[in-house]
């Protein structure tokens, strides 16, 4: 039998413990992490689908994770029960033209760019002066809930969680395992180390209110369950534990 250790267990942490068990029927899957919610960084995130901050990502893998993650999302809101909101997101730029339409728009629903009446209500109401924009339904999730629902699944499906701290991927406690997955997020700065791994710093409040709108680089609103969830700076390379 083939032993598995995931580093780290934040969303993509457990998502993919999740995804090698359904594939490997035969291995044991551990995930291994010094932090499980309610302390981890997803804990504290906004819980927005939308494709953010992507750097040089190519529109292909976008649109290939992007659906999938999208697909994922749509099945637990129809089936109810896991704290998903299905809500309408607009989106403006303030350039009018060049926005070219995303290869993952066609795996949205309601996807289409606003024409110029749109535009002129949302200027007035918004006292803005938008060159373009686009609405669609996303999903927004509680970060707490969906952790908690992917650690479930996976222990349901016999796989186990340590608590555990590992300085490299040498580490001795990583030795009885034949295949280690990195899912440390900025903690594999150090772990690999890998230099290339840096923070971009932003910030979440919660509040109560009844719309979701976005300007380009500027500001996130958007629903959870229990408020909203506003937020949206992003300082490159600028990390505070505070």
């Amino acid at each position: 039998m083939v032993k598995v250790v995931i580093i780290g267990a934040g969303i993509n942490g457990l998502a993919c413990a999740i995804k090698i068990q359904e594939h490997y029927k035969n291995s044991e899957v551990v995930v291994l992490s010094r932090e499980f919610s309610p302390n981890t960084t997803g804990d504290g995130s906004g819980g927005l689908w939308y494709p953010y901050l992507c750097g040089t990502t190519s529109q292909r893998l976008l649109n290939k994770w992007g659906s999938a993650t999208y697909n994922f999302l749509y099945e637990l809101w129809f089936q109810g029960g896991y704290d998903i909101c299905a809500i309408p997101i607009y989106y403006f730029f303030p350039e009018t033209s060049g926005q070219v339409k995303p290869e993952w728009a066609e795996s949205v629903l309601g996807y289409e760019a606003l024409n110029e009446r749109h535009l002129e209500y949302y200027n007035q109401l918004h006292n803005s002066k938008y060159g373009g924009g686009i609405r669609f339904t996303t999903f927004v999730l509680h970060p707490a809930s969906f952790l908690k629902y992917l650690k479930e699944r996976f222990e349901r499906a016999n796989g186990k969680v340590i608590f555990g701290d590992v300085t490299s991927l040498h580490d001795p406690l990583l030795e009885e395992y034949d295949v280690v997955v990195n899912c440390a997020g900025l903690g594999a700065r150090h772990l690999v180390p890998d230099n290339r791994v840096y923070p971009i710093r932003g910030q979440v409040t919660k509040f109560w209110y009844t719309q979701c709108c976005s300007k380009k680089k500027k500001l996130r609103v958007h629903a959870l369950n229990q408020c909203f969830s506003k937020g949206g700076s992003q300082r490159l390379r600028v990390q505070s534990e505070s």
